[in-house]
């Protein structure tokens, strides 16, 4: 909690002179930025001790929505010294940093210092951002503190110096945040409860008034996702907080959340939101992210006013979805056979699926789910799917169980039936289980009939948890959930194993075969772990305590630019899953490849000018981080004549076209014969039409002269 010594400064009124509104009028009219920086300062504010606030705009030609209030202090001085090519300010009072120290607020502080106000022309402006880690640092035991400027905190009257200012507070935009104090100070869960009730505010906000500013759904979401992270993270400790009144840190709160499925949403999209960065930068990205992170805020809705009564987001409904009315139409006549169903625990069919692909769609403020689910097995194909219905969010990568009633629907005046779910659980194949085993050298025969198994099943289904998620936990943690599962179990062949893998293969493990090891246990499906174990055809192992084949070298080296072998494990769509089973330091390296990537399948383009994409810092740091066979297989980024491109790619390209002008100088009599024979047969046709056309030409001119 915030300290006496920083409530003692909050409390303390700052003495006020005429030279401090010298210093507002000069600083107003300094900050004159053609529409980004909207100020509204005075020197007469005593409490609690800022001079007023501005609003920044940072593109007003586009949208002028204000993308971020500032608080503000304005200070004057005559006395400063420059020290080592900056200049050094003594801040006399600790008021304002203390503000910001104690705030509960998504609104950032800017100190600025204006050197001699009274000497026109020699006046200067500096900037100081209160950052977490800056208020942090201060000693709140002293009465002041010494101020260091570097000489490019200096905003000058010239258009250059005034769009860099805006350009930094763009990056203080995008970086503040009340969730990077957390590891500094203790929050209430009132204060937690105010973060996340001033988020729904703002998000409601950005709604009502995107018809105002004549906003696109793209401009709309771009608001909205910049507050998403500070209610994700709100509503995972308020979710901790009301069970455990002790103090929580987020990773704990991630957790916590993670072992109920009623709550493992907010962990997910809490992991979502963190890795938002690395998103390849697209037209239309930040619609499609809100996109799909529209049913996370209806969850976070629903569960604030089941769980602690408070009411948010009230109008998310007017969010865009853009649906026509024969899907309305029909999604209400969907729901309305949901609804008539009795929902009732019948016996699982055995026949086990993958959820191929869900959609969620919304109906007077209930959320149903349409499922495409797809047979489970080595030989399963499209033609062997299902589509499903339910009130019931079924988030799994691992295949299921389902028990289902039929409803009838009269769609259009066409009467049909649709399969509506009533109960469902998680269900691996056994084999799967075994196969892990033995590529760990266990030897298991877990089978279906197993109360081990069923017992573990019956975890990640009340879960929604995967057993990567469950060997990522912290070990307190894993021991209390592999005590309750293995509590009354018979046989406990499965829990060594366990055991084994998060000791060996968790998330900060640097053993060889890591990533592997955690893809599989991500996706857990008998086709994967056939394509990576050793076979005749790839007879060596990656390393002795695995049965993996060496032909998962490229990808455990870097699983971000390599696939697994007859897998295409890069593909865009499942690189959540690439960043979930590495690390960040692993992606920053592998990012300015991805985006070249990423570009070249969206645009069909192979070069890109330099600069544009990435820059040629992060192309060689890019390149150094390649072992010498990786380059060999031209993995490398190319920079060549001010372009940007992979080397793989060009290589690839230039060997098609030389293999296809190859081809096209091979003389094949037949086809010559065949070409013959079809024009011989049309010449007759053409020498007739030719002759008609001719016909016609020589009576146009007869018709004119008539």
């Amino acid at each position: 909690m915030v300290s006496d010594a920083v409530i003692k400064h909050i409390k303390t009124h700052t003495e006020r002179s005429s030279d401090d509104q010298a210093a507002v009028d000069f600083l107003k009219n300094q900050l004159k930025s053609h529409g980004k920086i909207t100020s509204d300062f005075a020197a007469v504010d005593k409490w609690p001790n800022i001079d007023g606030r501005f609003e920044f705009v940072s593109n007003p030609d586009i949208s002028r929505r204000p993308e971020q209030n500032f608080f503000v202090q304005i200070k004057e001085t005559r006395y400063y010294e420059k020290r080592d090519g900056k200049l050094v300010y003594q801040l006399k009072d600790l008021a304002f940093p203390a503000f910001i120290y104690g705030a509960v607020t998504l609104d950032p502080g800017i100190l600025f210092v204006v050197t001699d106000p009274d000497e026109r022309g020699e006046e200067r402006v500096f900037w100081k951002y209160m950052s977490a880690e800056y208020v942090h640092s201060i000693d709140y035991n002293k009465g002041s503190c010494m101020v260091k400027f570097d000489m490019d905190d200096e905003i000058k009257n010239t258009d250059e110096s005034i769009d860099k200012f805006c350009k930094k507070l763009e990056e203080v935009v995008e970086q503040h945040s009340f969730v990077s104090r957390l590891d500094k100070k203790e929050y209430s869960s009132q204060e937690i409860q105010n973060i996340m009730e001033e988020c729904s505010s703002r998000i409601t906000e950005c709604i009502e008034q995107s018809e105002i500013y004549n906003e696109t759904r793209d401009d709309l979401s771009r608001n909205i996702l910049r507050l998403l992270k500070e209610l994700c993270i709100a509503a995972l400790l308020m979710n901790a907080l009301s069970s455990k009144n002790e103090e929580m840190s987020v990773q704990l709160a991630w957790e916590y959340a993670l072992l109920d499925i009623e709550t493992k949403y907010l962990a997910y999209f809490y992991k979502g939101l963190d890795y938002i960065g690395y998103h390849t930068p697209e037209t239309g990205q930040s619609e499609r992210l809100m996109l799909k992170y529209y049913d996370f805020m209806w969850k976070i809705r629903e569960m604030a006013k089941k769980k602690f009564n408070i009411e948010i987001l009230n109008n998310l409904e007017k969010f865009p979805l853009v649906i026509n009315q024969l899907d309305q139409e029909y999604y209400e006549l969907i729901a309305a056979a949901v609804e008539s169903v009795e929902i009732t625990h019948h016996l699982v069919n055995i026949t086990r699926f993958y959820v191929h692909k869900k959609t969620a769609f919304y109906v007077n403020q209930e959320r149903y789910f349409e499922l495409t689910l797809q047979l489970a097995g080595v030989y399963a194909t499209k033609f062997n799917r299902i589509t499903v219905y339910t009130k019931q969010d079924i988030s799994t990568n691992y295949s299921i169980q389902i028990a289902y009633s039929d409803s009838a629907i009269n769609l259009w005046g066409v009467d049909s039936t649709i399969k509506v779910v009533t109960d469902w659980k998680v269900s691996i194949e056994p084999s799967c289980l075994n196969k892990i085993s033995k590529i760990l050298h266990y030897q298991t025969k877990i089978s279906s009939k197993y109360r081990e198994y069923n017992k573990l099943m019956n975890f990640l289904t009340k879960t929604g948890m995967n057993l990567l998620d469950l060997i990522d936990l912290k070990e307190i943690n894993f021991n209390k959930v592999i005590d309750e599962i293995y509590e009354d179990a018979n046989t406990k062949y499965f829990k060594e194993l366990l055991q084994e893998l998060r000791n060996r293969y968790s998330e900060n493990s640097t053993i060889k075969g890591k990533h592997v090891v955690r893809y599989i246990l991500l996706n857990l499906r008998e086709e994967l772990i056939k394509s990576v174990e050793v076979n005749q055809y790839s007879p060596k192992s990656l390393s002795k305590e695995l049965g993996i084949s060496t032909s998962c070298y490229p990808f455990e080296s870097n699983p971000y630019i390599s696939n697994l072998p007859n897998c295409n494990s890069i593909d865009k769509s499942r690189r959540n899953a690439l960043i979930r089973i590495g690390n960040k330091n692993n992606l920053e390296k592998a990012f300015p490849y991805l985006k070249v990537q990423d570009e070249t399948i969206r645009t069909g383009e192979m070069y890109f000018e330099k600069n544009t994409l990435v820059t040629e810092e992060e192309v060689k740091l890019f390149n150094a981080s390649l072992d010498s066979w990786e380059q060999r297989q031209g993995k490398c980024l190319v920079q060549k004549e001010g372009y940007v491109y992979i080397d793989f790619y060009e290589r690839t390209i230039l060997n098609i076209l030389k293999r296809l002008l190859k081809l096209s100088r091979v003389s094949n009599k037949e086809y010559r014969l065949i070409n013959q024979r079809f024009i011989n047969s049309k010449v007759a046709g053409v020498r007739h039409q030719c002759g008609q056309l001719n016909v016609n030409l020589r009576q146009v001119p007869a018709q004119v002269n008539d």
